[in-house]
């Protein structure tokens, strides 16, 4: 018998990876907890056998072609246990066996683990080990099947007040509308004046500070239980509320930081800070696509080059990036045109966003996207266009 299951919207806990779930058992107790937690879980597709080891066979398993194997098993039948290893290693694909027993003997255990057996629950089940072993399951899964990501995207300001914030933001909800199965958070590094999780009313995530204060804690598990969930399905690690200096991490923190977050998310959207930091070469060796982002003003521009320039010598040069200018007022309203500050860039402007100080302002004041204050609004449109063009970069890039 086999049941499928779809988890409900409002999940509290993510996965890296939508994975696939075979439980084979004939225990209601094993069966009932485990379907009660993966409803709790993202991107999850559970099937039932109601049966124990014993109903196991290569036919069964390359029919349902699960990632992960939740299996009752009896520790003291090792003709079982031997089949059970045997079939998992030899599928199409590696799966990550989960074995449950009412016994819980070290020797059993033990005999298990040298099996092959990736994890071992005892009866009852804890419905927090459970999580746990799903969520290290994921991961595994996460890094051994082919995925279109993952993607450091960063925002870097040409200068103060040129909105690349809301940009950041409203662009990586556009990214993770894109796809509902694309998993998106939004990396705050700004921990002097980051504004992120106040521009979607997450104000009270402590966010990266718990990470700099215990570094050594920093892994995909405690990552993960920081970040903010915003409604629109993006995740946030947010700036702290205290105001800390650029250098209160490292290079190799930095790098850390982001390879976990690689393991979690399919596109990582970073706002950096105005200045560059002794760990800016850092992220920005690992970004797929920077994106730029200035005002059509001669100060402006001057700017914009001046980074660029900076760039260009400290080996960042190459980097795939677009030039965005904000609060475009369009037509001949400004000083200088497009056109004359691309030259300037000796580069072409990549998009134009258009000046909306209503939209803006209303939804920054009350937390909210862009979107949802107006979602024909002209510069709506324009952050959906800039997404769009860094998925078409990305998708160059590959």
């Amino acid at each position: 018998m086999s049941e499928s299951e779809n988890p409900p919207e409002g999940r509290k806990v993510r996965l890296p990876v939508a994975i696939k779930v075979l439980v084979c058992s004939s225990s209601e107790h094993v069966i009932d907890t485990t379907l009660d937690v993966l409803k709790s879980l993202a991107s999850v597709s559970v099937e039932v056998v109601r049966d124990g080891a014993s109903a196991l066979g290569h036919d069964l398993i390359f029919h349902h072609k699960p990632d992960v194997l939740i299996v009752d098993v009896r520790l003291d039948n090792l003709s079982d246990l031997e089949r059970l290893s045997t079939i998992a290693q030899q599928a199409d694909q590696p799966i990550y066996v989960m074995a449950t027993s009412r016994e819980s003997d070290v020797e059993g255990i033990r005999r298990l683990m040298r099996l092959g057996i990736s994890d071992f629950l005892p009866q009852p089940i804890n419905t927090d080990e459970l999580i746990l072993g799903l969520q290290n399951a994921a991961r595994k899964v996460r890094m051994r099947k082919p995925l279109p990501g993952s993607h450091i995207i960063t925002f870097l300001h040409g200068s103060g007040g040129a909105g690349a914030t809301t940009l950041a933001v409203n662009a990586a909800a556009c990214l993770k509308a894109a796809n509902k199965d694309n998993n998106v958070c939004v990396l705050d590094m700004d921990v002097q004046f980051g504004q992120v999780a106040l521009n979607l009313d997450l104000s009270n995530a402590r966010g990266i500070l718990d990470v700099i204060e215990a570094p050594e804690r920093l892994d995909a598990t405690f990552l993960e239980s920081l970040m903010a969930h915003h409604e629109s399905g993006i995740d946030v690690l947010s700036a702290p509320d205290v105001l800390l200096a650029l250098d209160s991490f490292s290079p190799e923190f930095a790098g850390r930081l982001l390879n976990i977050a690689m393991e979690l998310y399919d596109f990582i959207v970073v706002d950096m800070p105005i200045a560059l930091t002794n760990w800016s070469q850092t992220i920005l060796g690992r970004t797929s696509v920077v994106v730029l982002v200035g005002q059509l003003t001669v100060p402006g521009i001057r700017q914009l080059r001046r980074l660029v320039s900076i760039m260009a010598a400290d080996g960042a040069g190459d980097l795939d990036m677009l030039v965005v200018l904000n609060r475009y007022l369009g037509g001949w309203k400004g000083s200088i045109q497009p056109d004359e500050a691309g030259k300037a860039l000796g580069r072409p402007i990549d998009f134009l966003v258009a000046n909306d100080y209503k939209t803006v302002s209303a939804a920054v004041d009350r937390g909210i996207l862009l979107s949802e204050i107006s979602g024909r609004a002209r510069i709506v449109k324009d952050v959906e266009k800039l997404a769009q063009g860094i998925l078409n970069k990305i998708s160059v890039v590959q």
